[in-house]
């Protein structure tokens, strides 16, 4: 297998707001795998981890033949959320589209404008046969509260409070309705309010 390659164009000020714990925990799920499923494994994997760069996922992701591509949008200090940065770094990575993309929560961050944006830059760098693996909310009219995200084995999900609640969080049809290129394929809920989703982009939807 080859070394996966991280990439850092998007600046990498810390890990975010201070967390009230140092410690993480450990979930099992059974959708985490199927980011994976069917994929053509003798192919060099193009994956984009929204961020930020966690140790854990990367060591994960040095058993695949990948390149791992780190934004580091993730960070609450800057305007937006990151938005701003994305424009940045997509443009550093050319015309690579990626075959997976962990967005972990990110997607509950910025405002709408921001996230309409952000998926509209995003949507260059797909295609039909994307997976998208994020957490959103099961209702968005209750609190979602902030964590720190990793992978750390084929079906354990890493989790770490990251201190207080997301600014907007959204459900699977709000996740649905901005991402009109893809499809809920698997979806399970989780404490806390989180539900954790796969999407997959859909074909018939490709233009």
């Amino acid at each position: 297998m080859e070394s996966v390659t991280t990439n850092r164009t998007a600046p990498d000020e810390g890990p975010g707001p201070t967390t009230p714990s140092e410690t993480w925990s450990y979930e099992h799920t059974r959708i985490l795998p199927e980011a994976f499923d069917g994929l053509d494994t003798d192919t060099t994997l193009n994956i984009l981890d929204v961020g930020p760069a966690e140790p854990q996922s990367i060591d994960f992701f040095r058993r695949f033949r990948c390149q791992l591509y780190v934004a580091n949008l993730y960070n609450p200090a800057l305007p937006a959320h990151g938005i701003e940065e994305a424009p940045a770094f997509f443009e550093s990575v050319g015309r690579v589209r990626f075959d997976v993309c962990f967005l972990w929560d990110y997607i509950n961050y910025p405002d709408d404008d921001a996230f309409a944006r952000f998926i509209s830059i995003l949507t260059d760098h797909i295609h039909e046969n994307t997976r998208l693996y994020a957490i959103g909310a099961y209702s968005a009219e209750l609190p979602l509260r902030a964590y720190r995200y990793a992978i750390s084995d084929m079906d354990k999900l890493a989790i770490q409070p990251a201190g207080g609640i997301v600014p907007q969080p959204r459900s699977r049809n709000d996740i649905v309705k901005a991402m009109r290129q893809c499809v809920v394929h698997r979806a399970a809920l989780r404490r806390d309010n989180r539900l954790e989703l796969l999407l997959r982009t859909v074909r018939s939807n490709w233009s």
